[in-house]
């Protein structure tokens, strides 16, 4: 009996040595890809030069708050670097919101995943103005169409541009499904894996789409 006993000891705290090994190797393997993944997107971000930007500020994603209110994240470039609020956040895949609060070295971005988040777009193939909106799901929706069509799933979801905030065409994401009434967007960008962005002031832009309009 107490050499199966010791048996049994034996085995668990083998397992036990076994796992907490495999849970260092994870956590290496993950420092070492971390790196990687990271310059990879940096280079990505770098080979992108948005059409009709002023001027941009490249910055490192340094923080995140996420929770049933809020999605924003911190980024590591403020009034000292000529970042202001409500400029546009991009990154190479498409909109990732807008500033919301300035510091001096650091600012606060609005995901538009946000609740509070509320911007014009457009159903590209089909025309329909919508403003997107979210509803603390996973997937922002469809509010306030115009018209009586519906969107295409797969359809493309651009800035129409309206609003004085964003100037027209920036991706934003396609229409995933509809769900309790409402059509979905999937954004093209994956706010898990969000490490660099780009401040992009599209003022000047705007306001010149703006006068043509009258």
């Amino acid at each position: 009996l107490a050499t199966a006993t010791e048996d049994m000891f034996f085995v668990y705290s083998e397992n036990k040595r076994l796992r907490d090994e495999n849970a260092r190797l994870m956590q290496w393997q993950q420092a070492a890809h971390a790196p990687e993944v990271e310059n990879s997107a940096l280079r990505g971000l770098m080979r992108y030069h948005p059409q009709h930007a002023t001027a941009y500020i490249s910055a490192r994603v340094v923080g995140q708050m996420h929770g049933p209110f809020a999605n924003q994240v911190v980024i590591s470039a403020g009034s000292e670097q000529g970042v202001k609020p409500y400029q546009a956040v991009i990154n190479e895949f498409g909109l990732v919101g807008r500033v919301s609060t300035v510091g001096k070295n650091s600012s606060r971005v609005l995901l538009l995943t946000d609740m509070n988040s509320r911007i014009p777009v457009m159903a590209q193939s089909s025309g329909l103005k919508s403003v997107l909106a979210d509803d603390q799901s996973e997937l922002p929706h469809l509010r306030f169409a115009y018209g009586k069509q519906n969107p295409e799933l797969g359809e493309a979801v651009i800035t129409t541009g309206d609003g004085d905030v964003f100037p027209s065409g920036l991706m934003v994401g396609k229409v995933f499904a509809e769900s309790d009434g409402h059509w979905r967007v999937r954004p093209l960008v994956d706010f898990s894996t969000l490490h660099f962005v780009r401040v992009v002031d599209f003022s000047e832009r705007v306001g010149s789409e703006n006068d043509s309009d009258h």
